[in-house]
């Protein structure tokens, strides 16, 4: 477990998610239809795989096909960025 801040927030790490992690969840960055060159360019900032809060909100019905909205909170250099992405 990752330990929590004053929020109660759980604390983001630096590790780069693998992609055999993530409750079921295919955690890879090529594997949600992004734009190749976006992949490209994450991947030489060392960033390849989603966390797995990001998948398990971005698995959540309508998300990703547009129908539903998402609003989630997480901490600075959490990954909000590449959720939206």
């Amino acid at each position: 477990r990752r330990p929590k801040s004053s929020s109660g927030m759980p604390q983001p790490t630096n590790q780069t998610a693998r992609p055999e992690e993530g409750a079921g969840h295919d955690l890879r960055l090529a594997s949600y239809g992004l734009n190749d060159q976006l992949v490209a360019n994450y991947a030489t900032l060392g960033i390849t795989a989603l966390h797995a809060w990001q998948a398990e909100a971005l698995a959540l019905d309508g998300v990703l096909e547009g129908g539903r909205a998402l609003v989630y909170v997480a901490p600075t250099s959490g990954g909000k960025s590449l959720v939206v992405e």
